[in-house]
């Protein structure tokens, strides 16, 4: 199957700043199956606290239904990349890794028990696990910084699918953005501060201004107004603040929040409660605390980690990156 280039049509959004732009958008038609939280390993419909140790493979998860631990041994020291998601459409993340030095995709179906192994990828590629078919179930993805190409595997249809959309220097940010409940291709390019999206319901493409040219934002996408639009937000360790544009379904707003800021914070983002809106999150590996701030309530802090585990619920693919040793800028 000859990879092909995704819609040229753009619709140029310009630069953003305070004031809320309308787009036209709002005969988006809206997901009717109401979105899985990520990282929901018990089905509750909350993201579990969680990391992965690369020290010891094992899996350590802080069920949200009862407060109580799950472990799982499944992974290599130091090289796979956690891919969690419902790949089998139970409604309960299933423990996963792409492992890139052999390429292959290792997962256990919780519906079942069972592993599953995909060779899909290789060491120089970055995991974008999504639902891109809107099936229900996440499909195994890779975004290839070397040649630009989206590799999907359709769960629906067992099908490849192949997008050209994206260079080396970008990073992959995968979200529904227009709610037909199917994951677009996406990335942020930070030369630029440039989102540039993907749209599955119309099959044009959008690109927005919304990050600092040349700076260190980092992405954190997510529906952080609950209306199933995936909103381009971006969290600033330089001011501790994070930069939501909000969809507010077709009309975009932007709103700011000041949470975290330490240098090594990592955002990881999910729906803590179960409201069906993303919350701001960051794990900081100095001192283990998982520091949440929930939608509609007070914020919560949980000690869960330690200095070298991988938080689960990841804003963005681990992969490599602009400025690795592999892919420098």
């Amino acid at each position: 199957m000859t990879p092909s280039r995704a819609q040229t049509a753009t619709v140029p959004l310009g630069l953003i700043l305070a004031a809320a732009i309308a787009v036209l958008t709002s005969d988006r038609p809206l997901a009717q199956r109401q979105p899985l939280a990520p990282a929901d390993f018990d089905g509750d419909g909350r993201t579990d606290v969680a990391v992965f140790r690369p020290s010891t493979s094992v899996w350590h998860i802080l069920r949200s239904s009862d407060g109580g631990e799950t472990q799982a041994y499944w992974g290599t020291p130091f090289t796979d990349q956690p891919a969690p998601g419902d790949y089998d459409g139970d409604r309960r993340a299933d423990f996963a890794f792409f492992c890139p030095p052999d390429g292959y995709w290792y997962i256990t179906h919780s519906a079942t028990g069972q592993p599953h192994y995909v060779l899909w990828g290789n060491f120089t590629h970055t995991q974008v696990a999504a639902d891109y078919d809107g099936d229900g179930r996440t499909d195994i993805a890779f975004f290839n910084p070397g040649d630009g190409f989206w590799y999907i595997i359709e769960s629906a249809t067992g099908a490849a699918r192949y997008v050209y959309w994206g260079t080396v220097a970008d990073r992959a940010t995968p979200g529904d953005y227009d709610g037909d409940g199917k994951a677009d291709p996406a990335f942020y390019r930070p030369r630029t501060g440039m989102w540039h999206l993907t749209l599955s319901a119309s099959g044009l493409t959008r690109e927005i201004l919304w990050g600092q040219p040349g700076g260190t934002d980092e992405p954190v996408p997510g529906d952080y107004d609950g209306d199933r639009i995936t909103d381009v937000a971006f969290f600033r360790r330089a001011d501790g603040f994070w930069y939501i544009l909000l969809s507010n379904a077709g009309q975009y707003r932007p709103h700011y929040i000041s949470w975290g800021g330490g240098p090594a914070d990592l955002p990881v983002i999910g729906d803590y409660n179960g409201d069906g809106r993303t919350d701001p999150a960051f794990f900081r590996p100095s001192d283990g605390y998982w520091y949440i701030l929930p939608s509609g309530s007070g914020p919560q802090y949980v000690r869960w980690g330690a200095t070298g585990d991988q938080p689960v619920p990841q804003n963005s693919p681990p992969g490599l990156q602009c400025g690795t040793i592999e892919i420098p800028c």
